[in-house]
């Protein structure tokens, strides 16, 4: 599971990465920030391309609060389902990730549907899914001759609360697109995107991603 995971943010961080060839989606300014929504969009691009089923923005449902998945992927034949949740990891951002920790762990599926609307092939297979798995990435600036590692105190606790619900964070983050102005030195160095993984992820995968 986790080759699977590292393979798709790979992938999501190069296809970002291509983008930001053609242009740069927000107004320009020191903090050097992608907003997150880029990159859960990559990434369900990249599990779509992998045949599961992607959607985006999803409501909890079994809370009265006003709180939204944001992106959810079911692999085919229901073996197992991802929770995403996405942040641009600096320092508030994530604190903010260490919350969505929780989320990824709290959302479940709604499992409740009418055969005779949405046929009893479709219900089974639902109530059938039982491995799920939670994810939280984001893309986080790097300036050139830094460190890549998540060192600061708001990712230190971050990896703390990983570790604390028996996740991993990645080894190596993937490089989105690196930046080495004429002029500007803010600007001299690079986007990585980062992840981490909570929930049933020892599970061992094929090269097709079924679950063995």
């Amino acid at each position: 599971m986790i080759n699977f995971i590292d393979d798709v943010m790979r992938e999501s961080a190069q296809s970002l990465g291509r983008s930001l060839d053609s242009y740069w989606p927000t107004k320009v300014s020191g903090t050097c920030d992608i907003p997150e929504r880029n990159v859960s969009l990559h990434c369900a691009i990249a599990l779509a391309n992998r045949g599961l089923g992607v959607f985006q923005e999803l409501a909890f449902p079994h809370t009265e609060k006003s709180q939204r998945l944001d992106v959810l992927a079911i692999a085919p034949g229901h073996s197992f389902a991802l929770y995403l949740e996405f942040k641009a990891y600096t320092g508030a951002s994530m604190d903010a990730s260490t919350d969505d920790l929780d989320r990824v762990k709290q959302f479940s599926l709604n499992r409740v549907f009418d055969p005779k609307i949405f046929g009893l092939e479709f219900v089974e297979n639902l109530n059938s899914l039982d491995h799920e798995v939670g994810i939280v990435a984001g893309a986080l600036w790097r300036p050139s001759g830094g460190q890549v590692e998540l060192a600061g105190p708001a990712q230190k606790r971050f990896a703390a609360k990983v570790e604390t619900l028996g996740g991993v964070v990645c080894r190596e983050p993937h490089l989105i697109r690196r930046y080495t102005p004429e002029r500007n030195p803010t600007w001299d160095g690079a986007y990585y995107l980062y992840w981490a993984v909570v929930g049933d992820w020892q599970r061992k995968m094929d090269v097709r991603g079924i679950l063995v």
